[in-house]
Protein backbone atom coordinates (compact mmCIF):
# COMPACT_ATOMS: atom_id res chain seq x y z
CA UNK A 1 0.00 0.00 0.00
CA UNK A 2 1.11 3.52 -0.68
CA UNK A 3 2.52 5.20 2.42
CA UNK A 4 1.19 8.60 3.31
CA UNK A 5 3.22 10.38 5.94
CA UNK A 6 2.15 13.18 8.24
CA UNK A 7 4.29 16.27 7.61
CA UNK A 8 4.50 19.26 9.86
CA UNK A 9 6.23 22.02 7.96
CA UNK A 10 8.80 24.05 9.82
CA UNK A 11 11.45 24.80 7.20
CA UNK A 12 13.03 27.78 8.82
CA UNK A 13 14.58 28.83 12.11
CA UNK A 14 12.32 29.99 14.91
CA UNK A 15 13.02 33.24 16.66
CA UNK A 16 11.79 33.73 20.18
CA UNK A 17 12.65 36.68 22.36
CA UNK A 18 15.90 36.12 24.15
CA UNK A 19 17.04 32.57 23.56
CA UNK A 20 15.82 30.12 20.94
CA UNK A 21 17.62 30.05 17.62
CA UNK A 22 16.44 26.94 15.80
CA UNK A 23 14.49 23.74 15.98
CA UNK A 24 14.83 20.69 13.73
CA UNK A 25 12.61 20.13 10.74
CA UNK A 26 9.69 17.86 11.50
CA UNK A 27 8.69 15.48 8.75
CA UNK A 28 8.11 11.84 8.08
CA UNK A 29 6.54 8.99 9.96
CA UNK A 30 6.40 9.75 13.70
CA UNK A 31 6.78 6.45 15.58
CA UNK A 32 6.83 7.38 19.23
CA UNK A 33 6.82 6.11 22.77
CA UNK A 34 6.45 7.88 26.09
CA UNK A 35 9.30 7.55 28.54
CA UNK A 36 7.99 8.30 32.02
CA UNK A 37 8.89 5.31 34.23
CA UNK A 38 12.17 3.44 34.24
CA UNK A 39 12.04 0.35 36.50
CA UNK A 40 8.89 0.49 38.61
CA UNK A 41 6.28 3.10 39.43
CA UNK A 42 8.55 4.72 42.05
CA UNK A 43 11.07 5.52 39.31
CA UNK A 44 8.95 8.11 37.54
CA UNK A 45 10.35 10.89 35.38
CA UNK A 46 11.02 13.34 38.24
CA UNK A 47 13.01 10.54 39.93
CA UNK A 48 14.85 9.76 36.69
CA UNK A 49 15.75 13.42 36.18
CA UNK A 50 17.33 13.57 39.63
CA UNK A 51 19.13 10.21 39.27
CA UNK A 52 20.23 10.27 35.63
CA UNK A 53 23.81 11.10 36.66
CA UNK A 54 24.21 7.81 38.55
CA UNK A 55 26.25 5.52 36.23
CA UNK A 56 24.05 2.51 37.02
CA UNK A 57 20.86 4.41 36.20
CA UNK A 58 22.43 5.92 33.10
CA UNK A 59 23.33 2.41 31.90
CA UNK A 60 19.69 1.30 32.22
CA UNK A 61 18.50 4.41 30.38
CA UNK A 62 20.98 3.83 27.55
CA UNK A 63 19.97 0.17 27.25
CA UNK A 64 16.29 1.11 27.07
CA UNK A 65 16.95 3.76 24.43
CA UNK A 66 18.81 1.14 22.39
CA UNK A 67 15.73 -1.08 22.65
CA UNK A 68 13.63 1.82 21.38
CA UNK A 69 15.90 2.41 18.41
CA UNK A 70 15.91 -1.25 17.39
CA UNK A 71 12.10 -1.27 17.52
CA UNK A 72 11.90 1.58 15.02
CA UNK A 73 11.05 4.31 17.53
CA UNK A 74 12.12 7.72 16.26
CA UNK A 75 10.32 10.08 18.68
CA UNK A 76 10.31 10.02 22.50
CA UNK A 77 7.64 11.81 24.49
CA UNK A 78 8.63 13.27 27.85
CA UNK A 79 6.09 14.49 30.41
CA UNK A 80 6.98 17.22 32.91
CA UNK A 81 3.95 17.98 35.05
CA UNK A 82 3.82 20.42 37.97
CA UNK A 83 1.81 18.08 40.18
CA UNK A 84 4.38 15.27 39.89
CA UNK A 85 6.99 17.27 41.84
CA UNK A 86 6.43 17.07 45.60
CA UNK A 87 9.20 19.63 46.12
CA UNK A 88 7.30 22.68 44.92
CA UNK A 89 10.46 24.78 44.77
CA UNK A 90 11.32 22.84 41.60
CA UNK A 91 8.26 24.17 39.78
CA UNK A 92 6.99 27.17 41.74
CA UNK A 93 6.64 30.02 41.00
CA UNK A 94 8.52 29.06 37.82
CA UNK A 95 10.53 25.94 36.92
CA UNK A 96 13.88 26.09 38.65
CA UNK A 97 17.15 26.42 36.77
CA UNK A 98 18.12 23.01 38.17
CA UNK A 99 15.00 21.33 36.79
CA UNK A 100 15.44 22.88 33.37
CA UNK A 101 19.08 21.81 33.33
CA UNK A 102 18.05 18.25 34.24
CA UNK A 103 15.52 18.15 31.39
CA UNK A 104 18.10 19.50 28.96
CA UNK A 105 20.64 16.94 30.21
CA UNK A 106 18.17 14.09 29.74
CA UNK A 107 17.42 15.19 26.19
CA UNK A 108 21.19 15.17 25.60
CA UNK A 109 21.28 11.49 26.63
CA UNK A 110 18.78 10.65 23.88
CA UNK A 111 21.15 11.99 21.21
CA UNK A 112 24.40 10.52 22.53
CA UNK A 113 26.51 7.48 21.66
CA UNK A 114 25.00 4.94 19.30
CA UNK A 115 21.64 6.72 19.58
CA UNK A 116 22.97 9.99 18.17
CA UNK A 117 20.54 11.29 15.58
CA UNK A 118 17.97 8.56 16.26
CA UNK A 119 15.37 10.45 18.29
CA UNK A 120 13.35 13.65 18.24
CA UNK A 121 11.71 14.75 21.50
CA UNK A 122 8.17 15.82 22.26
CA UNK A 123 8.05 17.63 25.60
CA UNK A 124 4.70 17.84 27.38
CA UNK A 125 4.63 20.67 29.93
CA UNK A 126 1.71 20.70 32.37
CA UNK A 127 1.18 23.47 34.87
CA UNK A 128 -0.73 23.21 38.16
CA UNK A 129 -4.20 21.71 38.43
CA UNK A 130 -6.24 20.86 41.50
CA UNK A 131 -7.59 17.47 42.57
CA UNK A 132 -10.55 17.90 40.20
CA UNK A 133 -8.31 18.61 37.20
CA UNK A 134 -9.11 22.34 37.15
CA UNK A 135 -6.35 24.86 36.48
CA UNK A 136 -5.55 26.77 39.65
CA UNK A 137 -4.43 29.93 37.85
CA UNK A 138 -7.15 32.38 36.87
CA UNK A 139 -7.64 34.62 33.87
CA UNK A 140 -5.52 36.22 32.41
CA UNK A 141 -3.30 33.30 33.59
CA UNK A 142 -0.21 35.39 34.24
CA UNK A 143 1.38 32.71 36.43
CA UNK A 144 1.02 29.97 33.82
CA UNK A 145 2.21 32.19 30.98
CA UNK A 146 5.35 33.09 32.94
CA UNK A 147 5.80 29.39 33.78
CA UNK A 148 5.74 28.45 30.08
CA UNK A 149 7.89 31.43 29.10
CA UNK A 150 10.59 30.25 31.49
CA UNK A 151 10.66 26.85 29.82
CA UNK A 152 10.55 28.21 26.28
CA UNK A 153 13.38 30.65 26.91
CA UNK A 154 15.74 28.11 28.49
CA UNK A 155 15.26 24.77 26.72
CA UNK A 156 17.89 23.25 24.46
CA UNK A 157 16.19 22.77 21.09
CA UNK A 158 18.84 20.56 19.49
CA UNK A 159 16.50 17.57 19.07
CA UNK A 160 13.35 19.05 20.60
CA UNK A 161 10.73 18.92 17.89
CA UNK A 162 7.41 19.59 19.61
CA UNK A 163 6.16 21.18 22.83
CA UNK A 164 2.73 20.38 24.22
CA UNK A 165 1.32 23.25 26.29
CA UNK A 166 -0.81 21.12 28.57
CA UNK A 167 -1.93 17.53 28.60
CA UNK A 168 -5.13 15.58 29.33
CA UNK A 169 -7.22 18.62 28.42
CA UNK A 170 -10.98 18.38 27.98
CA UNK A 171 -12.60 21.47 26.47
CA UNK A 172 -15.42 19.13 25.45
CA UNK A 173 -17.40 16.35 27.00
CA UNK A 174 -19.99 14.41 25.05
CA UNK A 175 -22.57 16.54 26.85
CA UNK A 176 -21.12 19.82 25.58
CA UNK A 177 -18.09 22.00 24.85
CA UNK A 178 -16.79 25.24 26.29
CA UNK A 179 -18.68 28.04 24.58
CA UNK A 180 -21.88 26.08 24.05
CA UNK A 181 -25.03 27.96 24.96
CA UNK A 182 -26.37 24.99 26.87
CA UNK A 183 -25.09 24.18 30.35
CA UNK A 184 -21.53 22.87 30.26
CA UNK A 185 -19.75 21.13 33.10
CA UNK A 186 -17.05 23.01 35.06
CA UNK A 187 -14.02 21.14 33.71
CA UNK A 188 -14.64 21.83 29.99
CA UNK A 189 -15.38 25.46 30.84
CA UNK A 190 -12.15 25.74 32.85
CA UNK A 191 -9.99 23.95 30.30
CA UNK A 192 -11.49 25.70 27.28
CA UNK A 193 -10.97 29.20 28.68
CA UNK A 194 -7.39 28.34 29.69
CA UNK A 195 -6.54 26.85 26.28
CA UNK A 196 -7.80 29.88 24.36
CA UNK A 197 -5.80 32.30 26.49
CA UNK A 198 -2.58 30.26 26.58
CA UNK A 199 -2.67 29.55 22.84
CA UNK A 200 -3.23 33.21 21.98
CA UNK A 201 -0.28 34.12 24.21
CA UNK A 202 1.92 31.46 22.59
CA UNK A 203 1.07 32.75 19.13
CA UNK A 204 2.02 36.25 20.18
CA UNK A 205 5.17 35.42 22.12
CA UNK A 206 6.55 32.48 20.13
CA UNK A 207 4.65 32.30 16.82
CA UNK A 208 7.11 29.94 15.13
CA UNK A 209 7.57 27.55 18.04
CA UNK A 210 6.36 24.12 16.99
CA UNK A 211 3.72 23.49 19.62
CA UNK A 212 0.24 22.20 20.28
CA UNK A 213 -1.79 21.02 23.27
CA UNK A 214 -3.14 17.58 24.11
CA UNK A 215 -6.80 16.69 24.55
CA UNK A 216 -8.39 13.47 25.75
CA UNK A 217 -9.89 12.19 22.51
CA UNK A 218 -11.48 9.04 23.92
CA UNK A 219 -12.62 8.79 27.52
CA UNK A 220 -13.22 5.60 29.44
CA UNK A 221 -16.55 6.88 30.77
CA UNK A 222 -17.72 7.53 27.19
CA UNK A 223 -17.44 3.85 26.24
CA UNK A 224 -15.14 4.60 23.28
CA UNK A 225 -17.82 6.83 21.77
CA UNK A 226 -16.23 8.19 18.55
CA UNK A 227 -18.37 11.34 18.70
CA UNK A 228 -16.08 12.89 21.31
CA UNK A 229 -13.07 13.26 19.00
CA UNK A 230 -15.18 15.01 16.36
CA UNK A 231 -16.59 17.42 18.95
CA UNK A 232 -13.08 18.19 20.16
CA UNK A 233 -11.70 18.69 16.66
CA UNK A 234 -14.56 21.03 15.80
CA UNK A 235 -13.96 23.07 18.96
CA UNK A 236 -10.20 23.21 18.37
CA UNK A 237 -10.54 24.28 14.74
CA UNK A 238 -12.93 27.05 15.78
CA UNK A 239 -11.03 28.32 18.81
CA UNK A 240 -7.35 27.70 18.00
CA UNK A 241 -7.32 27.60 14.18
CA UNK A 242 -3.58 28.34 14.00
CA UNK A 243 -2.80 25.08 15.81
CA UNK A 244 -1.17 22.98 13.06
CA UNK A 245 -2.30 19.62 14.45
CA UNK A 246 -4.91 18.04 16.69
CA UNK A 247 -3.05 16.17 19.43
CA UNK A 248 -5.28 13.66 21.19
CA UNK A 249 -4.94 10.74 23.57
CA UNK A 250 -6.81 7.72 22.19
CA UNK A 251 -7.33 4.79 24.54
CA UNK A 252 -9.67 2.02 23.45
CA UNK A 253 -10.75 -0.36 26.22
CA UNK A 254 -12.80 -3.42 25.30
CA UNK A 255 -13.87 -6.37 27.45
CA UNK A 256 -11.18 -8.89 28.28
CA UNK A 257 -10.86 -11.48 25.56
CA UNK A 258 -11.70 -9.08 22.73
CA UNK A 259 -9.91 -9.80 19.45
CA UNK A 260 -7.46 -7.56 17.66
CA UNK A 261 -10.09 -7.16 14.93
CA UNK A 262 -12.47 -5.66 17.52
CA UNK A 263 -9.81 -3.16 18.57
CA UNK A 264 -9.16 -2.29 14.94
CA UNK A 265 -12.88 -1.73 14.31
CA UNK A 266 -13.21 0.53 17.35
CA UNK A 267 -10.07 2.47 16.35
CA UNK A 268 -11.28 2.93 12.78
CA UNK A 269 -14.59 4.33 14.04
CA UNK A 270 -12.68 6.97 16.03
CA UNK A 271 -10.45 7.84 13.09
CA UNK A 272 -13.48 8.07 10.77
CA UNK A 273 -15.22 10.39 13.23
CA UNK A 274 -12.18 12.66 13.30
CA UNK A 275 -11.76 12.70 9.54
CA UNK A 276 -15.42 13.69 9.10
CA UNK A 277 -14.79 17.12 10.64
CA UNK A 278 -11.08 17.95 10.26
CA UNK A 279 -8.36 17.71 7.64
CA UNK A 280 -5.59 18.65 10.06
CA UNK A 281 -2.99 16.02 10.91
CA UNK A 282 -4.15 13.90 13.84
CA UNK A 283 -1.26 13.52 16.28
CA UNK A 284 -2.08 10.56 18.53
CA UNK A 285 -0.28 11.72 21.64
CA UNK A 286 -1.05 8.64 23.72
CA UNK A 287 -2.33 5.16 23.04
CA UNK A 288 -1.93 1.89 24.90
CA UNK A 289 -3.63 -0.75 27.00
CA UNK A 290 -3.37 -1.72 30.63
CA UNK A 291 -3.36 -5.24 32.05
CA UNK A 292 -3.44 -6.78 35.50
CA UNK A 293 -6.66 -7.52 37.36
CA UNK A 294 -9.09 -6.37 34.67
CA UNK A 295 -7.18 -7.35 31.53
CA UNK A 296 -4.45 -9.80 30.61
CA UNK A 297 -1.14 -9.47 28.79
CA UNK A 298 -2.87 -11.04 25.80
CA UNK A 299 -5.48 -8.26 25.93
CA UNK A 300 -2.64 -5.76 25.68
CA UNK A 301 -1.30 -7.65 22.66
CA UNK A 302 -4.73 -7.62 20.97
CA UNK A 303 -5.12 -3.89 21.67
CA UNK A 304 -1.72 -3.08 20.15
CA UNK A 305 -2.30 -5.30 17.14
CA UNK A 306 -5.70 -3.75 16.45
CA UNK A 307 -4.71 -0.15 17.06
CA UNK A 308 -1.50 -0.38 15.03
CA UNK A 309 -3.18 -2.32 12.23
CA UNK A 310 -5.78 0.43 11.91
CA UNK A 311 -3.43 3.41 12.31
CA UNK A 312 -0.59 2.08 10.13
CA UNK A 313 -1.99 -0.15 7.39
CA UNK A 314 -5.75 -0.38 7.13
CA UNK A 315 -6.35 3.25 6.17
CA UNK A 316 -3.39 3.67 3.79
CA UNK A 317 -2.25 6.47 6.09
CA UNK A 318 0.27 6.56 8.89
CA UNK A 319 -0.68 8.56 11.93
CA UNK A 320 1.88 10.08 14.26
CA UNK A 321 1.58 8.14 17.50
CA UNK A 322 3.10 7.70 20.97
CA UNK A 323 2.66 4.51 23.03
CA UNK A 324 2.01 4.85 26.76
CA UNK A 325 4.17 3.77 28.39
CA UNK A 326 7.60 2.41 27.29
CA UNK A 327 8.94 1.61 30.74
CA UNK A 328 8.01 -0.49 33.76
CA UNK A 329 5.14 1.22 35.60
CA UNK A 330 4.30 -1.65 37.96
CA UNK A 331 2.07 -1.23 39.92
CA UNK A 332 0.54 1.77 38.15
CA UNK A 333 -2.80 1.78 39.97
CA UNK A 334 -2.18 -1.19 42.22
CA UNK A 335 -4.29 -3.46 40.01
CA UNK A 336 -3.54 -2.55 36.40
CA UNK A 337 -0.52 -1.16 34.60
CA UNK A 338 0.50 -0.18 31.06
CA UNK A 339 4.24 -0.74 30.95
CA UNK A 340 5.86 -2.24 27.88
CA UNK A 341 8.87 -3.15 30.01
CA UNK A 342 8.29 -6.19 32.21
CA UNK A 343 11.50 -5.91 34.22
CA UNK A 344 15.24 -5.34 33.98
CA UNK A 345 17.88 -8.07 34.05
CA UNK A 346 20.70 -5.95 35.35
CA UNK A 347 20.71 -3.09 32.87
CA UNK A 348 18.90 -5.02 30.12
CA UNK A 349 15.15 -4.43 29.76
CA UNK A 350 12.85 -7.41 29.29
CA UNK A 351 9.95 -6.30 27.13
CA UNK A 352 6.29 -7.31 27.28
CA UNK A 353 4.91 -9.42 24.38
CA UNK A 354 3.13 -6.40 22.87
CA UNK A 355 6.51 -4.81 22.23
CA UNK A 356 7.13 -7.21 19.35
CA UNK A 357 3.93 -5.98 17.69
CA UNK A 358 4.97 -2.36 18.19
CA UNK A 359 8.36 -3.18 16.67
CA UNK A 360 6.74 -4.99 13.75
CA UNK A 361 4.56 -2.05 12.79
CA UNK A 362 7.12 0.65 13.61
CA UNK A 363 9.71 -1.03 11.39
CA UNK A 364 7.26 -1.91 8.63
CA UNK A 365 8.34 -0.57 5.27
CA UNK A 366 5.29 -1.62 3.27
CA UNK A 367 1.95 -2.98 4.36
CA UNK A 368 0.80 -6.40 3.15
Amino acid sequence: MKKMFVSLMLMFSIFITGSVSATPNISGDVRGVTFFYLDGVAEDFPWVLANQYDPAIRAKIDALLTQYRSAGVNWIRLLVAYNHFPNRSEVEPVPSATLIREVNDFMAITRSGSNAGAFTIELVLVTQTDSNGLFTDVSPYLHDKLWYKTWIDNLNYTNLGMIMLGGDLSPCYLSGCEGDKVAVQPLPMNHGAWIKSIWAWKQSYAPFLNASYEVIGVQGNSNNNPLLISKLATWMNANTPSNPIVAAALYVSLPSGSTWQSYATATNAILDSYASVSSKALWIDEYGMSFGTNWTVQDQVAAYQGFLGASVCMRQKRYSKFAWVAGNDYPYTGSNWYGLVASFNGTTPAMQPAWSDLSLYYNLQTCP
